[in-house]
Order: C-alpha cells, then structure tokens, then sequence
C-alpha cells in the first residue's frame, strides 16, 4: 500500500462520519448545461473590457444630453474615439455607429 491509499482511506473514514450536502444527489440540471467558461466568468463576476467600455460610453452620452447642446461637440469627438475602440473590441454583432449632435438622443438608446 501507499501513502496515498493511507489518506484516502483515512478520509473515508472521516467521511463517513461527516459527508458532504448532496452526496448521493444528482446534480443540478445547471451544472449539467451551457459552456464552462461562459458559467465561470459569471459566477467570477467578470466583465470583459468592451462591455465596460460599453457602459463608460453611455453614462458619458447620459451626461452629454443633461449638459449645454453648447459642449456637445468637443465632447461627441471624445465619445466617437471611444465608440471606435469599443468597435474594435467588441464581436461585430454588437458594433454601434458613431454619434452627431443630430442623432445624439436616438443613439443613446442604442446604448442602454
């Protein structure tokens, strides 16, 4: 015998004096369904950094509309260079235009 079927039949004798909740049920049906690795970025609480950019860009389009129409310019530059990099990271399914003074309400909702 080794040292390894020493522990193992130590931990069996400790096991059955304490076992484990669910021993001897089935499993859960989600953890029998979906992709691992999408399950564990969400359980980790993970957020790709498109996303975050995501929202980052419309919280500062939030912003935008409850400033001066006067500040929307140098501002909509700024938002247009981050909705590029957003364009580049994200899948192509999810890509969004850039935004005018004119179509500035509309695309928020885009972004919501």
């Amino acid at each position: 015998m080794s040292w390894f079927d020493d522990v193992y039949k130590e931990y069996e004798k400790k096991a059955q004096d304490d076992p484990l909740p669910g021993k001897g049920k089935p499993l859960p049906q989600s953890s029998l369904t979906g992709d691992v690795l999408d399950r564990t970025i969400r359980n980790a609480n993970y957020l790709p950094p498109w996303i975050k950019l995501q929202h980052e860009i419309r919280d500062e389009l939030n912003q935008l509309l409850k400033g001066q129409p006067s500040a929307y310019e140098e501002n909509i530059e700024l938002i247009n260079n981050k909705i590029r990099k957003f364009n580049l990271s994200c899948p192509p399914s999810f890509q969004k235009r850039l935004i005018t003074s004119a179509n500035l309400p509309e695309q928020l909702k885009q972004w919501e």
